[in-house]
């Protein structure tokens, strides 16, 4: 097994399952690029400050005009815009990954309590835990950006989100499975403990 030294757990070395050494290898990620989206807005906040003091101090003929040709500007346009792009993506990305966090927790609660199918026609108790997953994987596929620190959280989360949609299509084969050889229509139907469950609002309750 492999020795941890992980910052998330503080394992100083010790000896943990591989599935635990990837989880805190996992988390110390994502510290990191927290941590790094917080140290860009406080280096934004930093520039910002410095800019506006200069400012302020100036004779008006030292501050440049539109018209100025010079070579040399307190600040680049180009460099502002593109490190609050990357801000932006990281913290689009940090919602998902909240988004993810709730959908773990709910569905995999609901795996461990899910039964077997009493009819042939009685629909997937997790399908919508199915399309949680998909619009998910969407959000994920809109959030585009060149910045190894956005690449990296993407990759990150998406990594979280695979297994649970692999565990769920396997639950939903077992589920067809079992229907085979069941009637079409239970005589008794009433909702599955798992089903009635999914629109209580508990993924409000765990994102809260």
């Amino acid at each position: 097994m492999p020795l941890c030294h992980c910052q998330h757990a503080k394992c100083n070395g010790a000896d943990i399952s591989v599935a635990a050494f990837k989880k805190h290898k996992r988390e110390d990620k994502i510290s990191m690029l927290h941590a790094a989206a917080a140290l860009t807005d406080d280096i934004d906040k930093r520039r910002h400050a410095a800019i506006n003091l200069h400012l302020a101090s100036a004779n008006p003929s030292e501050i440049p005009r539109s018209d100025d040709n010079t070579q040399s500007k307190p600040w680049s346009p180009r460099a502002e815009t593109y490190q609050h792009m990357v801000n932006s993506r990281l913290y689009q990305l940090s919602v998902i990954e909240k988004k993810i966090d709730a959908l773990i927790t709910s569905t995999e609660r609901k795996l461990s309590g899910l039964g077997l199918p009493r009819s042939a026609d009685e629909p997937f108790p997790l399908s919508p835990s199915k399309t949680s997953i998909r619009e998910i994987f969407h959000e994920l596929s809109c959030i585009s950006h060149r910045s190894p620190a956005v690449q990296e959280a993407k990759t990150t989360i998406s990594d979280r989100l695979s297994p649970l949609a692999h565990q769920l299509r396997d639950a939903r084969n077992q589920w067809k499975k079992a229907q085979k050889n069941l009637p079409a229509t239970s005589p008794t139907s009433k909702p599955s403990a798992v089903d009635s469950s999914y629109d209580t609002g508990e993924l409000q309750d765990v994102m809260q």
